[in-house]
């Protein structure tokens, strides 16, 4: 069982939804600029990214899972933080 850091993000509906990083995490690096814009286009691109650095498949499912957990800007807020941000603008 992996440690996490916990991040809290902004409040949805007065409930503070917070945001579980593995410490084991190994970021996907890759850049969201050019990615449809439809939730499952952005899920998909960031799970297979995380699978293809090596991330282990209990990794893959805590980002599955909490990146589906509420709201589509939740799902944004989720997936940065699981990529690399040096990757994030496409600038890489």
């Amino acid at each position: 069982m992996s440690h996490s850091i916990t991040r809290r993000t902004a409040e949805l509906q007065g409930e503070v939804k917070e945001i579980n990083i593995p410490k084991d995490l190994i970021p996907a690096k890759i850049s969201l600029v050019g990615v449809p814009t439809n939730s499952g286009a952005i899920l998909d691109t960031v799970a297979r990214a995380l699978q293809k650095e090596g991330n282990p498949i209990d990794i893959l499912d805590s980002y599955r899972k909490q990146a589906m957990s509420a709201d589509y800007l939740h799902l944004l807020r989720v997936s940065m933080e699981f990529c690399d941000a040096a990757y994030l603008s496409g600038e890489e």
